[in-house]
């Protein structure tokens, strides 16, 4: 099963950045005609979007969500001249949760380790409250327009409950929405990939779904250092069609892969191509392999390939059809 899930994501992976490659390559024929940064993120976004083609299952599950707030918020909006400010948080729990199994009370920096695998934080729903708070102080400069929240959460806890209780200003003031389904399938052994449950299905229709209701948010609050939360952030960027401000709780940006940290490796992120289609694994077995103490620090392939390179030569990695990569086994330790 992980063998296949594998192989599926390395096979998507590698069709968005062939796809990349064949646009990119269009438009570098018309001399002068560069794609800048915002385009770049706009490209891969709709691509993205292109391949997150929902069947009729999908959009039937899509549109079982749960409102909070909405009767007393949406009689006040129709007072206003504008359409709500619709914001998507992503809280991550459950799997994710297993590095020390308590929840931090503060967001990570951009110069924090790496998260991955049992290392990944859990956040406080405080964390995610205090920057939908930052965002409100923000937004009252726009009095027009009220606060819509998109939540997406494997949280098997009634979490809507918590921020009524707890951050009952936040929640009388805004309108909330949540996918209707039973929380308790959230309450699994293990990953979420294992063999410890058998809930797959309703696991992977459940995050489906929530894709593509985190994808109405104008905001994204969440974490970038997630696959989930960075496909959401994308179909957010295809969605609205431009370029989506964001509250990363985990230290990630968009740019950064999601087991990097993510300051260090920013001096060698010098492209869009460097930000957006750069992965370890796509590089391992030309020549470089994968820092010996990964499951300690994070991947440091980055900088290996980059110190590799001829000076200004870009970490641009082609991808051809039907390539392979091998598994190779590292010998080299960052310093």
């Amino acid at each position: 099963y992980l063998d296949d899930l594998l192989k599926t994501n390395q096979e998507s992976e590698q069709k968005i950045i062939r796809q990349m490659q064949d646009i990119q390559a269009a438009v570098s024929k018309d001399k002068g005609n560069e794609i800048n940064a915002l385009d770049h993120l706009r490209m891969m976004a709709h691509i993205l979007r292109m391949l997150f083609n929902r069947q009729v299952p999908l959009r039937e599950l899509s549109s079982m969500t749960r409102s909070f707030n909405a009767n007393e918020n949406e009689e006040s909006q129709k007072q206003l001249v504008s359409p709500p400010l619709r914001v998507s948080i992503h809280i991550r729990r459950a799997d994710a949760c297993m590095a020390n199994g308590k929840l931090v009370k503060e967001a990570s920096p951009l110069d924090s380790s790496a998260q991955q695998f049992a290392l990944r934080i859990c956040y406080a729903t405080s964390v995610y409250m205090d920057a939908l708070q930052r965002l409100k102080d923000i937004h009252k400069r726009d009095p027009t327009r009220r606060i819509e929240v998109f939540v997406s959460s494997d949280d098997a806890s009634s979490l809507m409950d918590e921020i009524r209780d707890q951050f009952s200003d936040l929640y009388k003031s805004m309108t909330w929405r949540i996918h209707d389904i039973d929380r308790e399938r959230f309450n699994y052994k293990g990953f979420v990939e294992g063999y410890d449950h058998k809930n797959h299905n309703l696991l992977g229709e459940a995050a489906a779904a929530d894709l593509w209701l985190l994808s109405n948010g104008e905001v994204f609050i969440g974490h970038l250092g997630s696959r989930f939360g960075k496909v959401a952030y994308l179909l957010a960027t295809a969605r609205h069609n431009r370029f989506i401000p964001f509250f990363s709780v985990d230290g990630h940006s968009v740019c950064c892969e999601i087991d990097e940290p993510c300051g260090e490796m920013k001096p060698y992120i010098t492209s869009m191509s460097d930000c957006l289609t750069f992965s370890h694994d796509l590089v391992q077995g030309r020549g470089h392999v994968l820092n010996k103490d990964y499951f300690e620090v994070g991947s440091y392939m980055r900088k290996i390939v980059a110190q590799a390179l001829p000076e200004n030569e870009s970490l641009y990695v082609e991808v051809t059809e039907g390539e392979e990569r091998e598994g190779e086994e590292s010998e080299t330790i960052h310093k």
